[in-house]
């Protein structure tokens, strides 16, 4: 997943002081704080992303592995995570699924990817999309979502389901497309459940009758 890019987020260069990140985190406290916006879920979920950028910045040793982080992820030829508009965030989203398919996310479980997924499709971002009103937008973010969790199990769609329920109340067919790959996902899972006694059941039934073969030849 990108690394987000703290002093894009405070609006700050990468050589600003501490002084400096401080007074930057102090304006956007006070213009997102959640009391402001009647705990509004977008400023909620800003300000939490501000507050996360501050706690890094503001710490000499967490700032210095940051920077490793962040000359990692140039040095390797990928971009930091800045994106704020709705087109931005859609962008992010593609970019994500075309790393995605590149990855084996199998070997470390089907829920390996969730908590990465889920800080993809923040609150925040997710907000973004449907306050930009623009429907093509919406349906596309749905959609390459939803590509992206067809590698998690029904309870890891179930949770990314959670995280874009604002978006999928607004388009109810999309919300159906969700449902219907999720009842695909279970009925899967309880094939591959069963498929377990059955498998032993026939082992053992192979294994009595070579027995009994056997016994007849002696």
């Amino acid at each position: 997943m990108a690394l987000k890019d703290y002093y894009h987020l405070l609006h700050v260069p990468a050589g600003a002081t501490v002084l400096e990140i401080k007074k930057a985190f102090r304006k956007l406290a006070m213009e997102y704080h959640p009391d402001k916006h009647e705990n509004n879920k977008e400023y909620t979920s800003l300000f939490r992303e501000i507050q996360e950028a501050y706690a890094v910045l503001s710490d000499p040793q967490k700032r210095e592995v940051y920077h490793y982080q962040r000359w990692l992820e140039k040095s390797m030829g990928h971009e930091l995570d800045t994106a704020l508009d709705a087109d931005q965030i859609l962008l992010l989203f593609i970019k994500t699924e075309q790393y995605l398919a590149t990855v084996d996310w199998y070997r470390s479980g089907n829920d390996a990817l969730l908590t990465p997924l889920l800080e993809l499709f923040s609150e925040s971002r997710i907000a973004t999309i449907k306050r930009g009103g623009n429907d093509k937008v919406g349906r596309t973010v749905l959609e390459v979502a939803l590509r992206c969790s067809s590698r998690l199990s029904s309870r890891g769609i179930a949770a990314i389901m959670d995280q874009l329920k604002d978006l999928l109340d607004r388009y109810p067919e999309e919300e159906i497309l969700w449902q219907t790959f999720i009842e695909k996902t279970k009925r899967k899972e309880r094939i591959a459940v069963a498929k377990v006694p059955l498998i032993i059941l026939v082992t053992l039934a192979l294994c009595l009758v070579f027995f009994l073969l056997t016994r007849q030849k002696i």
